[in-house]
């Protein structure tokens, strides 16, 4: 039987496939690695439309809460000018009251002399007869004596006690008229107390007076420094300017602290900002993210009132 020897030489193919291999591993490494990118660009694309909403939505609610916020502004600039205009009115009102009442009461005040000056003239006619017969009576009794009243002193003893009586007589008559002459002057000073202390205070001039003036203060969030905030404080335009700008040195350090204080108004303004948002028919997720950032400010609010307080 015939026999053969064969040699067989498997190098090549085993090269072959060492490289089918490694070409099998450089593709699957590729594709792990395409796939790795699309996966990082997926993710920083979705990062990126992400991070456009959340701002193109933080830009719109901050355009719509400026808008509101220069609204409210406006309004509450149009109420202070309208205040101070019914306090210039007020004033006028006032005024113009003062000088009526004035103008009334002299007007009074000679209607009232005019009727005593009548009343008496009436009285000295209808008792013309017993005044005519008393001013007789004086004159026989007591002018001759009163008049010779200095020569009793000379007069002989019978009759220095008459010349005494007749001096201490006309003495009498002078006491009684300078005695009524006081009593009208001090009647007269009585009414002109009276009729002036309807109008003026009696008090010392050196004493302190406590004035109030309406005050009206805003805080804005600066436009030009983030996170910072603007205050202004407004007051009456007709008050001196010595007292505006000792009030606005006392008030401004204690803005901050009020601002920490007012607790009760920022829950009140709160309640109103929620109640605003229902009527307008704002979505419960914009208002949840409306409230939030209200919130926020509040907060940043306090925290730059505590900040400058201390």
């Amino acid at each position: 039987m015939a026999s053969y020897d064969f040699i067989l030489d498997t190098e090549p193919m085993a090269q072959k496939v060492d490289q089918m291999a490694t070409n099998v591993g450089a593709v699957g490494a590729a594709v792990t690695a395409m796939q790795a990118a699309v996966v990082a660009t997926e993710k920083q694309t979705a990062d990126n439309i992400c991070r456009n909403l959340d701002n193109g939505f933080y830009m719109m609610v901050r355009s719509k809460l400026s808008q509101k916020v220069s609204q409210f502004t406006s309004r509450m600039n149009s109420r202070i000018g309208s205040m101070v205009e019914t306090a210039e009115a007020i004033d006028h009102t006032r005024d113009q009251m003062d000088q009526d009442f004035h103008r009334i009461k002299a007007r009074y005040v000679k209607l009232f002399d005019r009727l005593d000056r009548a009343l008496q003239s009436r009285i000295r006619t209808l008792d013309k007869d017993a005044m005519a017969l008393a001013e007789v009576r004086s004159s026989l009794l007591m002018k001759g004596q009163c008049k010779n009243a200095p020569a009793a002193l000379c007069y002989s003893r019978e009759i220095q006690v008459s010349a005494l009586k007749a001096a201490n007589a006309h003495m009498k008559v002078r006491a009684e008229q300078s005695l009524n002459s006081l009593g009208n002057g001090l009647e007269h000073i009585v009414s002109y107390s009276r009729t002036t202390g309807m109008v003026v205070k009696n008090r010392p001039a050196s004493q302190s007076t406590q004035m109030l003036l309406p005050v009206v203060y805003a805080q804005t969030e600066s436009l030009a420094a983030p996170g910072g905030y603007v205050t202004s404080v407004n007051l009456p335009e007709k008050a001196p300017d010595a007292m505006k700008a000792s009030a606005r040195t006392s008030i401004e350090p204690l803005v901050p602290q009020m601002a920490t204080s007012a607790a009760g108004d920022m829950s009140l303004i709160r309640d109103a900002f929620v109640r605003e948002m229902v009527r307008e028919g704002v979505a419960q997720r914009e208002q949840n993210l409306m409230l939030n950032l209200f919130d926020k400010s509040a907060a940043d609010m306090r925290a730059v009132g505590q900040g400058d307080a201390s």
